[in-house]
């Protein structure tokens, strides 16, 4: 008995349904002594997918929200599902000991390499707690007759920002030129780090001073890491340096200076008591040949060491 397939006799009526309808077709089959059918199932094609690059930076500390480029073959609908893994848990001297990331495909049987699956969405956040190293995001699309591709896992190394120094006088005041001999007490407790949950690491450098001062900084009391103090010991000026850097293995630092003129050395004043004496006023006036007394009760100097020669 002899028989053929009449397949050039379908292809034109029946290319176009292959691709997309699911169900079972009938190829008819011509037969000497009788008609007949081949039944067979379409082959569904699972989707496309593609992670996008992020078009904004990736930033420690800041969320990061993902895309993705789809499409189907068979113009089924799809669903992505997402996910995220942290997988640099090392540091080293020169940054992170990152693994690669995992292969979605072959873990997509084995799922305990990955978190839970997210809900279906066609964009992902990855929060703050999981960006303050590098990650991976992965995405699988699944269309609506079940068929599964997953996307090559984007590998994401967030942005390191420096912080900002910043340094200022807060005592004996912030106007110049201070006065010599006093200490001068500089802060830079308004230098921040935009990456949340940086913290920072203060280095104070005394650059240059006048010719002949041995002055240096030294620590205020009560002080901290971000404060310190300078007792000038020569009139003229005085810079300071102070470098923030954060506490990452490769830190972000930026460095800001302080210019401090000092005042020349002044004489000193007398602060008196009031005089019982009826003949001594407010301002001390005195006949030639008769002497006023009163009592010293201070001296207002810049703050040089004077010897007390009496009290009279």
């Amino acid at each position: 008995m002899r028989f053929s397939l009449a397949y050039p006799l379908l292809t034109s009526h029946l290319g176009s349904r292959l691709s997309k309808d699911v169900g079972v077709f009938c190829a008819v089959v011509v037969l000497v002594s009788a008609g007949g059918c081949l039944f067979t199932d379409p082959i569904n094609m699972p989707p496309r997918v593609e992670i996008n690059k992020p078009t904004v930076p990736i930033l420690r500390g800041q969320e990061a929200t993902f895309t993705a480029t789809f499409s189907d073959p068979n113009e089924d609908g799809v669903t992505l599902r997402w996910g995220h893994k942290k997988i640099c848990a090392i540091e080293t001297d020169t940054g992170f000991d990152c693994a690669p990331c995992p292969s979605a495909a072959n873990d997509y049987l084995d799922r305990k390499h990955w978190p839970e699956w997210s809900v279906p969405q066609q964009n992902y956040t990855v929060p703050i707690t999981d960006t303050d190293g590098p990650f991976c995001v992965w995405a699988f699309a699944s269309d609506t007759r079940g068929a599964i591709r997953p996307a090559i896992p984007y590998f994401a190394k967030p942005m390191n920002r420096a912080p900002v120094a910043d340094i200022r006088v807060v005592a004996p005041g912030t106007a110049a030129p201070f006065p010599l001999y006093g200490k001068i007490e500089l802060s830079g407790d308004l230098s921040k780090d935009a990456d949340d949950g940086d913290l920072l690491d203060f280095e104070w450098t005394i650059i240059s001073t006048p010719l002949g001062s041995t002055a240096d900084l030294m620590e205020c009391q009560p002080g901290t890491s971000t404060t310190r103090c300078l007792a000038p010991d020569i009139e003229g000026t005085y810079v300071v340096s102070l470098t923030v850097r954060d506490r990452q293995k490769n830190p972000a630092t930026d460095t800001k200076t302080i210019t401090l003129a000092v005042a020349p050395d002044r004489l000193p004043c007398l602060n008196r008591e009031a005089s019982t004496d009826p003949a001594v006023i407010d301002v001390l006036v005195r006949e030639v040949d008769k002497p006023v007394e009163f009592n010293v009760k201070g001296v207002d100097d810049d703050g040089d060491k004077y010897p007390v020669v009496g009290t009279n």
